[in-house]
């Protein structure tokens, strides 16, 4: 039996469409086979809607890695202190930009975030429905401090380079580049330094008391790196940035031409 992690956004599903029929082939044949079928990524669980909500998945690891449900109950949760949690809203609150913090329960944004990722899911990709339908996961409010704990934070299309976000939020961030559609230096993911994919898969591991021989991870972006390594099998998409590549065991090829099945077929998982 293996574990097998799947990144979700330009993994599993292309920024502009739905899950393929291969990849739907695949991920039953796998589970058919024994296999077991983890979603890894860094949305929150309640990002996990439409197609990807109908896979077969036996758990999840939500929040690059902050967040690990298995079999629908929660297990393990990571959270930001609100000293730390403080310093990146004093760094965005005076940005017109779309920024705001994930918890188990939601996605919060500013008012004005909530107007400006609506502009980034249309520059993604998304038409006007799937627009919709991503940003009713999105909860604009007046004040984002006390909503409960902290898993992630995130900030698109700001004022400020990665770099310069990193010397400021200091050693107990870890801060990624997005891993949605645009890589650039100025937009990111941010979560607790030490937290990310590879340690919720090692959590899942332990858990069925297997090794990390045991594993085999699809990715794509920039907070895949860490899983993508850490797996016995890292597949690389086709459509992968470079920094993906090189950390992959394996390039298959990308999600409109059936990689996920491609690799499995290849790697005897179906």
């Amino acid at each position: 039996m293996k574990v097998i992690f799947f990144d979700i956004d330009g993994t599993l599903v292309p920024f502009d469409g739905g899950i393929s029929e291969s990849t739907k082939k695949a991920i039953n044949l796998a589970k058919a086979n024994g296999h077991k079928i983890f979603l890894c990524s860094g949305r929150s669980r309640t990002q996990l809607i439409g197609p990807v909500k109908e896979l077969p998945y036996d758990g999840i690891v939500a929040a690059a890695g902050a967040c690990i449900e298995i079999g629908g109950k929660l297990m393990h949760e990571e959270v930001i202190d609100q000293e730390h949690e403080e310093r990146f809203l004093s760094l965005f609150e005076h940005e017109d930009i779309s920024f705001g913090v994930q918890t188990k329960d939601g996605i919060y944004t500013t008012k004005s975030g909530y107007e400006k990722t609506k502009e980034r899911f249309l520059l993604a990709g998304c038409n006007n429905e799937q627009m919709e339908a991503n940003i009713a996961l999105f909860h604009p409010v007046e004040d984002l401090r006390s909503l409960g704990p902290v898993e992630k934070l995130f900030y698109n299309r700001s004022n400020f380079a990665i770099d310069y976000i990193k010397e400021y939020l200091g050693d107990y961030f870890h801060v990624e580049l997005s891993s949605f559609d645009i890589h650039d230096l100025y937009s990111g993911e941010i979560t607790i330094e030490g937290v990310n994919k590879a340690t919720g898969m090692e959590y899942v591991l332990n858990y069925y008391g297997l090794s990390r021989e045991d594993s085999v991870a699809f990715g794509d972006g920039p907070n895949d790196l860490d899983m993508l390594s850490y797996a016995n099998l890292g597949v690389a998409m086709g459509n992968a940035i470079e920094d993906a590549k090189k950390a992959a065991d394996y390039i298959t090829d990308d999600i409109y031409h059936d990689g996920i099945y491609n690799a499995m077929k290849k790697f005897e998982l179906i």
